[in-house]
């Protein structure tokens, strides 16, 4: 479940990256430009929001205890 997460965060953080370039061709304002980017900050949070819930809730935790996921730091400190 987490791997899954971190794959689509990686495909998150690209496209957000990508977001600029689109606004150019678009020929957004910077109102338009910037209400859209609120919008992607918000997803690019969600990744985040799940995987911390992942870790805390005893469904998933491993052999009954509560654990941090290795990977989440990775996942959680990527650029945007």
């Amino acid at each position: 479940m987490i791997d899954r997460i971190a794959e689509r965060a990686t495909d998150l953080h690209r496209a957000a990256r990508a977001l600029p370039g689109v606004y150019r061709r678009l020929g957004l304002s910077h109102g338009a430009a910037r209400a859209a980017s609120k919008v992607a900050c918000a997803y690019l949070a969600l990744p985040h929001a799940n995987v911390e819930w992942i870790c805390e809730a005893g469904r998933y935790a491993h052999g009954g205890r509560r654990t941090a996921y290795p990977g989440f730091a990775r996942v959680a400190s990527q650029p945007v």
